[in-house]
């Protein structure tokens, strides 16, 4: 067995060990997909957010590819249907990270996911990287006017 296999962790909600030096002090740990945190929340693991996340903004990608020379109103229409077409295999049960996420009970990293797809529709729309692009595509238009769907509300519907 590898040295990662055979850790042995203290959980705590510091995330500091006892002071053993065999002992790893954590407050969160991953396991199959899911992350376990020490206050009792659980999620999708960094990594199957990574992993969801980098799918979603290849479909951004490609598709502010197609739309460019658009208006920005039509632009931000069509990537958010192009999300929230992606979104819908979680009650379809396509998608193993997007399914893990009916399971998730941590609301906080679901916003987190929510604020950085929308940004990446921003960044998309304006060609302005960053934050800045909200400046021009305001997140309340992005979720209100485009009609980007939430991972938090979607998670509620089920």
């Amino acid at each position: 067995l590898s040295a990662k296999k055979t850790l042995r962790y203290y959980f705590s909600s510091s995330g500091r060990g006892e002071g053993d030096p065999s002992w790893h002090g954590t407050n969160r740990v991953d396991l199959l997909g899911y992350s376990l945190d020490a206050t009792g929340k659980y999620g999708i693991s960094k990594v199957r957010q990574k992993r969801l996340f980098q799918k979603i903004s290849a479909r951004i990608k490609n598709t502010a590819k197609l739309t460019e020379g658009e208006p920005l109103e039509k632009r931000g229409f069509i990537l958010c249907a192009i999300v929230n077409s992606y979104m819908k295999d979680i009650s379809l049960g396509n998608n193993m990270a997007l399914t893990a996420i009916r399971y998730t009970n941590d609301g906080d990293q679901l916003k987190h996911l929510d604020l950085m797809i929308a940004r990446k529709i921003a960044e998309a729309a304006t060609g302005i990287r960053g934050v800045k692009a909200f400046r021009t595509a305001p997140y309340r238009t992005i979720r209100d006017y485009w009609g980007l769907k939430s991972f938090v509300q979607l998670r509620n519907e089920l």
